[in-house]
């Protein structure tokens, strides 16, 4: 646990240590099963899946680390603190890495597009990979949602042909009606590696794999 002695009041859980009383600023868990997870099945373990939720504790978020193997996610520890801080994360990897003797540099860590998971990963040295469900409840509320959402969905190569010819044929008739929204697509398009090209076929491309 990190404490702070209360000085003045504040919406945080307390701890009292003989007669002074502290706030709990933040603290990290790392379960006891860890250990043995990490040693015994390193080569197993594909990546990691890290997010973060403000149901499990009041007053705190937490942000929790899970081992992806054998198909599952198995919890390795969690931290929480006052918001989803690029600290937060650091705080939780440094511990862990300290008390399992475990290094996440270069390890594939799988979760959502936030900034400070984006500059934690960056300055670590993480390959991050996005959630997919995180990225399409983002997706939402953006131009040409539908679309994009149903591309990304697809199950098999029949169906995401299928999508590319119907979806080209409607940004086309888009596009000839309002030249302006070529930009707009294309930019939406660009989250998830496509690009429609606007030419005697125009047609949606693969640009990023």
């Amino acid at each position: 646990l990190t404490l702070e002695v209360k000085i003045t009041e504040k919406a945080l859980q307390t701890y009292s240590i003989d007669d002074q009383t502290f706030y709990i600023k933040q603290g990290v868990f790392i379960f006891p099963q860890s250990y043995d997870l990490i040693k015994n099945y390193e080569d197993e373990i594909k990546g990691f899946i890290l997010d973060t939720t403000w149901r499990l504790l009041p007053r705190y978020v937490t942000s929790i680390i899970t081992a992806a193997f054998m198909n599952t996610s198995v919890p390795i520890g969690f931290a929480f603190g006052h918001g989803e801080t690029k600290a937060l994360y650091t705080y939780l990897l440094q511990k862990i890495e300290k008390e399992l003797k475990y290094d996440f540099k270069g390890k594939l860590v799988e979760s959502d597009q936030g900034s400070s998971l984006k500059s934690l990963c960056k300055e670590v040295n993480i390959n991050q990979i996005y959630c997919l469900r995180h990225f399409i409840a983002n997706m939402k509320k953006q131009p040409y949602s539908y679309e994009i959402i149903k591309l990304v969905e697809c199950k098999s190569e029949f169906e995401f042909q299928n999508c590319l010819k119907i979806f080209s044929d409607k940004f086309q008739s888009i596009v000839i009606q309002h030249p302006s929204e070529l930009e707009i697509i294309n930019k939406m398009l660009k989250k998830v590696g496509l690009i429609f090209i606007k030419d005697s076929e125009s047609y949606i491309y693969i640009e990023n794999k």
